[in-house]
């Protein structure tokens, strides 16, 4: 905080060290992936951690500083008229309609030197460089971006969607045009080589009904056409919001052109097409992009986010025609993993910077973090950073054993159904989360100086980004019907299992014992409810419409219960085996699974609300939490 009475500051830890869950996290799936069997890898658990370390401290010095400049309002991107030839940018701005005044895209250096850092510290090549971790290199590269996107000042959002890009060309095959161009590039250490990507998907109608809401056309190429062999066609349409508009490519959804040389309506008709922003020289090109206005946002303003007319840009169909929604689905699985490490990500900083300023701050004779009322906001922000970051490292463990060849079929098909399911599970908590935390600071929370406001503000996003709650609850819905269920019998048999060894090792009697047996119960039902959808709306269920409206309509409570019981199962697992940080550390990991079971329990369909804590053991979640924290020398300014 920069206000003039810096008593009250509230400091942030080292985000590994003063991290006593993430570090126990990583530690659990290096030890499973020991048990498990490990494939052939460079590096090994030493050498994670040596890296994790150092990158913790810089995440809290280098980094914070460079996000909270970029963050600033003097910093953020705007348009500035062209000095000199050679600085022209792609875009240009309609005046009129007629003429078109040639303009620069400006970011600050903060933003610049962000790309440099994301680069060199390989934010998106650690997923791909899986000679070094095999099956965890995604576990140790959302580690890396756990700790560096709440402070990062969005450079996040360029790297999520550069990673599901780099995934894309990855599927597409070493043979394939599109991988030979961009992969290296967006999987490269070196910062003048790195390139990020942005997605064109939204146009003027918005939404998630992609299907009726792309208008963009794509028209072939003339055989020998002047922008090189790569491109095959050139784009008509209008991009209603381009996100990282800075960025040197992006992939973007058109219609085709059928025979009788009309748009081709639907689904079917969309592909997925790669466009270079910038020419062979790196120079940004100025043919066939118009740029109409900078997007003016409610938060997430030190993100370059465009209104683009495309008018016979250059580019590259992928793949078969038609097949555009099944192909961008990867790269939307991978940003919507991003979405919720950076919702983890956030939820911490406030847990963080919530516990420092409640040891610091006393109100009315007593210190907050004495207060009771006090004790159970900090309990909450406690219990929903562990629950969001054990979901969110769920998925992305699956993830990199698809990725390496070593799911099995079940896991495959958890991957699919946790995907939705944790992008909007830990969606909803970070609002609930950030809109707390700027009340607890008061007034001072209001003040933009504190920077409490952009972290409000940037969180509003996530629920909304890569699908909001409704679009994701129907996509739980086809990943169910598309394999009969099996991914969700499968969530809630490991979830089943975690509970019962967890039940096994609470003494009878006590409430985790009982709320473990409750959630257990939930976990049954859920199955028998997910049996009783599959049917309905199966190809051999014949349910009238009014039924299916009523399956429909119930959907969101049992996602809602389908996170709880994952998430419960996680913290119970956390929590039932021998943790390497400390007693602390045991202690905290029992009173979170505690108190999270028991709220599951007693309140299984609702969003993230967790109702009012047991207070004793709010009280001891927020005494093992302070215990916990990093001591000064491990700490930097918020």
């Amino acid at each position: 905080m920069a206000d003039k009475d810096r008593t009250h500051q509230p400091w942030i830890s080292h985000a590994w060290l003063g991290d006593a869950y993430l570090r126990d996290t990583v530690d659990r799936y290096f030890s499973k992936r020991a048990r498990r069997g490990r494939g052939r890898s460079r590096k090994g658990y030493t050498d994670a951690l040596r890296e994790l370390e150092s990158w913790g401290w810089r995440c809290v010095t280098e980094v914070h500083e460079l996000g909270r400049e970029a963050g600033q309002r003097e910093s953020e991107p705007r348009l500035v008229a062209a000095a000199r030839k050679r600085d022209l940018a792609w875009s240009k701005v309609s005046q009129d309609n007629e003429e078109h005044a040639r303009v620069n895209l400006w970011t600050s250096e903060a933003w610049k030197k962000l790309h440099a850092i994301a680069a060199e510290e390989g934010l998106v090549a650690a997923a791909f460089e899986r000679e070094n971790y095999g099956e965890l290199s995604r576990v140790f590269q959302f580690s890396k971006l756990y700790m560096f996107n709440a402070s990062s000042g969005l450079y996040s959002c360029p790297l999520a969607m550069t990673d599901g890009a780099a995934r894309l060309c990855e599927l597409l095959g070493r043979e394939d045009m599109v991988y030979r161009r961009a992969f290296g590039n967006l999987v490269s250490r070196d910062p003048l080589r790195f390139w990020t990507s942005g997605q064109w998907m939204t146009e003027i109608q918005g939404g998630s009904d992609v299907a009726s809401g792309v208008e963009t056309v794509a028209k072939p190429l003339d055989e020998g056409g002047e922008v090189g062999a790569w491109a095959n066609a050139r784009l008509f349409g209008y991009k209603w919001f381009s996100s990282a508009t800075d960025a040197r490519m992006a992939f973007t959804l058109a219609r085709d052109i059928g025979e009788d040389g009309e748009m081709v309506k639907g689904t079917r008709g969309l592909s997925l097409f790669y466009v270079e922003v910038r020419d062979e020289q790196g120079r940004v090109r100025t043919d066939g992009i118009r740029l109409r206005r900078l997007k003016d946002k409610l938060g997430t303003r030190q993100l370059p986010t465009a209104e683009l007319e495309l008018v016979g840009v250059p580019c590259r169909r992928i793949g078969k025609r038609g097949r555009g929604v099944a192909q961008i689905s990867a790269l939307m699985n991978i940003t919507r993993l991003h979405n919720s490490i950076t919702a983890a990500s956030y939820i911490r900083r406030i847990a963080c910077i919530t516990l420092d300023y409640a040891k610091k701050r006393a109100v009315f004779g007593k210190l907050l973090v004495d207060q009771p009322l006090a004790i159970q906001t900090l309990a909450h922000f406690e219990v929903h950073a562990q629950a969001s970051l054990a979901m969110t490292m769920e998925a992305v463990y699956l993830l990199g054993l698809s990725e390496s060849g070593r799911a099995m079929e079940d896991e495959k098909a958890m991957l699919r159904i946790l995907t939705p399911l944790c992008k909007l599970y830990t969606a909803k908590q970070v609002v609930w989360s950030a809109s707390e935390c700027l009340e607890f600071f008061g007034g001072q929370g209001y003040i933009e100086s504190t920077g409490i406001p952009e972290i409000f503000r940037d969180s509003l996003v996530l629920p909304i980004w890569e699908g909001p709650t409704n679009v994701l609850c129907l996509d739980v819905l086809r990943a169910m019907l598309a394999d009969s269920g099996r991914g969700a019998t499968a969530l809630l048999s490991r979830s089943t299992r975690a509970l019962l060894s967890g039940k096994q090792g609470a003494p009878p009697g006590q409430d985790l014992h009982k709320s473990i047996a409750t959630v257990t119960k939930m976990a049954h039902d859920a199955k028998r409810q997910v049996s009783s959808l599959v049917q309905a709306f199966g190809d051999k269920g014949k349910a009238r419409e009014a039924e299916r409206d009523e399956h429909l309509g119930q959907l969101k409570r049992l996602v809602f219960s389908l996170c709880k019981i994952l998430v419960s199962s996680l913290l119970v697992e956390h929590s039932s085996r021998s943790l390497p940080s400390s007693h602390s550390s045991s202690s905290l990991g029992d009173a979170v699974a505690s108190a999270y079971c028991k709220s599951a329990a007693s309140s299984p369909e609702s969003s993230v609300d967790l109702g009012h804590l047991d207070f004793s053991s709010a009280r001891a979640i927020v005494a093992a939490s302070s215990s916990l924290s990093a001591p000064p020398p491990l700490q930097s300014k918020f």
